[in-house]
């Protein structure tokens, strides 16, 4: 009888093990999931017909915030803030359309609280130039993302782009 106590009593904690390292990778996988969206959102806001206050919300609005991209260093969320209005004006008026395909997403939790996603990208557009140029160009974001609240929200950011090359027609 003891022995039938002891095997069910082992049963019963190797089950709840299992379902704990179950949970926990349920967790992770919810967690990157998440963090891989907030990174593919934040590229889908930069395509036609542009969201700025879709991609603004992403970000966090904290003093630790950081942003560089192709070595433009922005200080500050308010900063980007501008930055971003200003620049998605532009490419409306310079794009007739470009979208981003993404080759490889990565992710990376540092902790419950925060994580790290890499995206590697080719960009696609048509200038609105009298011969519609299409070119392309590849790209790469990395993001370091931090729960604020019940949210995920951007707090650095580094991304860098090759020039744009002609797509031969």
């Amino acid at each position: 009888m003891r022995y039938l106590i002891l095997v069910v009593i082992t049963f019963i904690l190797l089950s709840c093990e299992r379902t704990s390292e179950n949970s926990i990778k349920e967790y992770n996988f919810a967690v990157s999931d998440s963090l891989k969206n907030i990174a593919i959102n934040y590229l889908k806001s930069w395509e036609p017909p542009f969201d700025p206050k879709g991609s603004l919300k992403l970000f966090s609005k904290t003093n630790d915030f950081t942003l560089i991209s192709d070595g433009f260093y922005v200080p500050s969320f308010n900063k980007w803030e501008e930055v971003t209005f200003g620049s998605m004006q532009h490419e409306a008026e310079e794009h007739l359309n470009y979208k981003h395909e993404i080759e490889e997403i990565r992710c990376t939790i540092l902790s419950e609280n925060s994580g790290v996603v890499s995206v590697l990208y080719k960009w696609y557009g048509t200038k609105k130039d009298k011969n519609k140029s299409q070119y392309f160009n590849k790209g790469a974001i990395t993001i370091v993302c931090r729960r604020e609240g019940k949210n995920w929200k951007i707090v650095h950011y580094h991304g860098s782009h090759q020039d744009d090359q002609l797509v031969e027609q």
